[in-house]
């Protein structure tokens, strides 16, 4: 038995032409790579997208306006900090009390539609918990209405990027649903249109390729790496054969061939080692793996360790030192990931 048990291990590093060496040196950078720190960039009102709306809205808005305004933020953040304790009762109170303001009309008609698009977004984080999908639906619908009238009415090019975020929530909310194609559906045109190789954004029939093109490419950029990065989520609690069939729609808009203009290079090297992966070109897949974690974290901690998740999976296939060395220290490792998914650190458990 032990002897068949051996043979079949050294078996399967024959089939796929690895040795142990290509493991050691993956191992190798892991070690590197998780030492490195994450690299988000925070700013004052937050991240790359934040910050320069809100930047806006200060200098569009009123002083005691943008102040209001800013309260009902707290609110908003406030609702949303209960609904992720689940106090679901406690997060309806305060969303009420938020929506006060629109029916009293103490806000002028921009900060109103300012105000009344983020609401619908964290109420739909709140329907989404409490499983009324369809409810979901209905808010990001009517406020992606919002943000086409922000950008058309009142000079708010950024909301184009709001409005791809929104659709990014209804990618979450098909995949909680268990629609996963449906979800990478949604995925792969809102990065092909980020790219530049679809034109129209989904769901919407307003041109706003103009709009999009004049974003920072931070901007782009991190928006990209988010879709992602909620991608590679989906696959990696998928089994290989579905996980092979998701990933073929995921590109399906992408120029993987041409690295040059690729508009996040981390995401662009994820896509190709996954690839590698699912085709059970396990050599490149490893090669590529390599690279890619010993660059570190970053700013896509969850293509990181959703790579990582994909290592400890194959590493569990082979007998190598470096193997067992990849999944214990891996087992270590996981409870201390920052800003890492429960569905990931759940494969590993």
């Amino acid at each position: 038995m032990l002897y068949k048990k051996l043979f079949q291990r050294n078996q399967n590093s024959h089939d796929y032409g690895v040795n142990s060496q290509y493991f050691d040196t993956v191992l190798k950078q892991y070690r590197i790579g998780r030492i490195k720190p994450i690299q988000l960039n925070f700013k004052k009102y937050g991240d790359s997208f934040t910050h320069p709306l809100f930047t806006k809205i200060e200098n569009r808005l009123s002083y005691p306006e943008w102040s209001h305004f800013q309260q009902l933020g707290n609110v908003r953040e406030n609702a949303l900090m209960a609904v992720r304790r689940g106090d679901f009762d406690i997060a309806e109170r305060l969303f009420a009390e938020a929506r006060i303001p629109l029916e009293l009309k103490s806000l002028s008609s921009e900060g109103k539609l300012l105000h009344e698009t983020f609401l619908e977004q964290a109420e739909a984080y709140l329907d989404y918990c409490k499983g009324n999908f369809e409810r979901v639906y209905t808010r990001i619908f009517d406020a992606i209405a919002i943000d086409i009238v922000l950008e058309e009415e009142y000079d708010y090019d950024i909301m184009v990027i709001h409005r791809i975020q929104l659709l990014h929530n209804l990618m979450r909310t098909e995949a909680s649903c268990g629609c996963f194609e449906r979800a990478i559906e949604i995925a792969s045109t809102l990065l092909g249109y980020l790219q530049g190789t679809l034109k129209v954004l989904p769901f919407s029939d307003s041109c706003v390729r103009e709009r999009l093109r004049c974003q920072p490419k931070e901007v782009l950029a991190d928006t990209f790496s988010g879709i992602t990065s909620e991608i590679a989520l989906i696959l990696a609690i998928n089994e290989a054969q579905t996980a092979n069939h998701l990933l073929a729609i995921a590109v399906q808009h992408l120029p993987l061939s041409i690295a040059d203009n690729f508009l996040h290079q981390p995401s662009y090297q994820w896509f190709l080692l996954k690839q590698a992966l699912v085709n059970q070109d396990i050599r490149s897949f490893l090669q590529k793996t390599a690279c890619f974690l010993g660059s570190g974290r970053a700013d896509s901690p969850l293509l990181w360790y959703a790579t990582v998740v994909d290592l400890f999976a194959l590493s569990k296939k082979f007998d190598f030192p470096s193997t067992k060395l990849i999944v214990q220290e891996v087992k270590q490792d996981a409870p201390k990931w920052e800003l890492c998914s429960k569905r990931l650190l759940a494969i590993i458990d």
